[in-house]
């Protein structure tokens, strides 16, 4: 688990994040967490960091269906953070990418 400070913004793609999530309801969001944690020994805060890793957590879980999942996610990014470049048919790691970035400057 990381110890890493999360930078200015991240807790924003967080939030983000859970209400994507929240489409297909808290429980779904309660096990995608915990798979992440248990699985891939990562807490939520680290999925800014490692997006990749929260995708394919995403996909191993949801199989086909996670580009749903994605998209809901990357859909409320889009909305909430206008990161540059950034479209609804982009992947959720691109889109996460570039928020963080976009809040860095």
């Amino acid at each position: 688990m990381s110890l890493q400070l999360s930078v200015p913004g991240d807790e924003r793609i967080l939030e983000c994040i859970d209400r994507g999530l929240d489409v297909f309801g808290s429980s779904v969001k309660t096990v995608i967490y915990y798979r992440f944690q248990t699985v891939y020994n990562q807490d939520r805060k680290d999925i800014v960091r490692k997006p990749e890793l929260f995708s394919e957590c995403l996909r191993t879980f949801f199989g086909e269906r996670a580009f749903h999942v994605e998209a809901s996610i990357v859909a409320v990014i889009s909305e909430r953070l206008h990161p540059s470049d950034v479209t609804l048919s982009d992947s959720l790691t691109r889109a996460i990418v570039e928020a963080r970035n976009q809040s860095r400057r």
